[in-house]
């Protein structure tokens, strides 16, 4: 049975999402994840940052208002939970823009993590999943890197 045009143009976007943190991580273990059924562990995982393993959540919507961000914010955080993740991100296509452009968001919970070598935090738990931050992907892929 073929895919429908908007679940065609969504796996392609998590395609290019992982061509993109492959390479700018060099790291070949970064792939899309089979579904899960209700379970959910996010769209791509084997993401690595400073001992920590991560996933991606990946949104291709143009018009996305507060309510629908919102929503796509606690998905991506029960999917972290779901895949006994450490960090999520939430990669939003930009569209008219290159993959590192893409708008990422994470909590600050996860800000901490995947930025570790440039913030000392203890203490920042399940209060700091209520604080968004948000980047283009190439920042975030520097930040895993450790050289932002």
């Amino acid at each position: 049975m073929p895919k429908t045009k908007p679940k065609a143009l969504g796996t392609s976007w998590e395609t290019d999402v992982v061509r993109y943190t492959r390479a700018q991580l060099d790291d070949d273990r970064i792939e899309r994840r089979a579904l899960h059924g209700s379970k959910d562990m996010g769209d791509i995982h084997g993401l690595y940052a400073h001992g920590f393993e991560g996933i991606i959540e990946c949104k291709r919507v143009r018009d996305m208002g507060a309510k629908a961000l919102a929503e796509y914010q606690r998905q991506t955080i029960d999917e972290r939970e779901n895949a006994d993740a450490d960090f999520a991100l939430l990669v939003v296509k930009n569209f008219n823009h290159s993959v590192g452009e893409a708008f990422c968001w994470v909590t600050l919970r996860d800000l901490a993590r995947i930025a570790l070598p440039l913030m000392v935090c203890d203490g920042w738990l399940d209060a700091a999943d209520e604080t968004w931050v948000c980047m283009p992907l190439s920042t975030a892929c520097a930040l895993m890197r450790g050289d932002a």
